[in-house]
């Protein structure tokens, strides 16, 4: 019986460093469920998306938008000062516009973003990020 449990020792002991190695590698004890969506790369890492790209808009989108956002610039409060470029962040106190919705039947991929007047040009802003997307000049 003492050969039994002196085995039964080492088996329990040997266990137990497993399951410290595999705790040490991954952070997390083994047999818990570690909770993962979408695509893995071939050494077990999640995968990260690419980041948001700005929307397609074609030449005659961009001249599309401008001319309608223009029309009326009357109720447009331009911001005192603002350097824009694209990708770059603006303050949340930048007034933002929903584009008019005869001009989205035209550039579809410009519905979730709203803009600004700069200078002149018409200012893409994703509002969810607040970032420039694109920057339509005359």
């Amino acid at each position: 019986m003492k050969g039994s449990a002196a085995t039964l020792a080492v088996i329990v002991g040997a266990a137990f460093w497993v399951a410290g190695v595999a705790t040490a590698q991954t952070g997390n004890p083994p047999g818990d469920a570690i909770e993962h969506v979408g695509p893995l790369s071939p050494g077990g890492q999640p995968v990260k998306s690419p980041p948001a790209q700005k929307p397609v808009l074609t030449p005659a989108q961009k001249a599309a938008i401008f001319s309608s956002v223009t029309l009326d610039k009357s109720k447009i409060k331009p911001p005192d000062v603002l350097h824009v470029t694209v990708g770059a962040p603006v303050p949340p106190t930048i007034e933002l516009y929903p584009l008019p919705e005869g001009v989205l039947a035209e550039a579809p991929a410009a519905r979730p973003y709203k803009y600004t007047m700069v200078a002149n040009e018409v200012v893409l802003i994703d509002p969810a990020t607040m970032r420039v997307i694109d920057i339509i000049k005359p």
